[in-house]
């Protein structure tokens, strides 16, 4: 079962990013991820194409609008992976990933300020990849 979700961090210099990830609940690993400065479709396909190898498997999301577009659907169907989302208003369903963010923000995003949004992905790089 891998989960996913995308978290929004407000950076200091006014501007936003935007963070999906997919974190495999057995390794707890996460197995791809992307960071964009805008939430389009890209920001979460683009990992998701990194993980055809994982077929049979069951990506859990919330019911986010990435995740109900015919884009993603049909790429879990092509890759032989099943859908599985949270119930409507219940993130606990999503706990391992929200938590994931939760940690990631606190250890990186908290109290810290970053001249930049390559500055910022450099340091999310090397969290997410230690």
């Amino acid at each position: 079962k891998i989960v996913t979700d995308v978290t929004e961090i407000q950076l200091n210099d006014h501007s936003k990013a935007y963070l999906t990830a997919f974190v495999d609940l057995y390794a707890s690993e996460v197995l791809s991820y992307h960071l964009a400065k805008t939430p389009t479709m890209s920001l979460v396909m683009r990992p998701l194409k990194s993980l055809s190898k994982h077929r049979g498997a069951i990506i859990h999301s919330d019911q986010g609008f990435h995740y109900q577009t015919p884009m993603f659907i049909n790429t879990l169907k092509d890759f032989g992976m099943t859908q599985s989302m949270s119930r409507k208003s219940t993130p606990v369903d999503n706990a391992p990933i929200e938590s994931f963010f939760h940690i990631l923000k606190a250890n990186i995003v908290h109290r810290k300020q970053y001249e930049s949004f390559h500055d910022f992905k450099v340091v999310v790089d090397d969290f997410i990849n230690y």
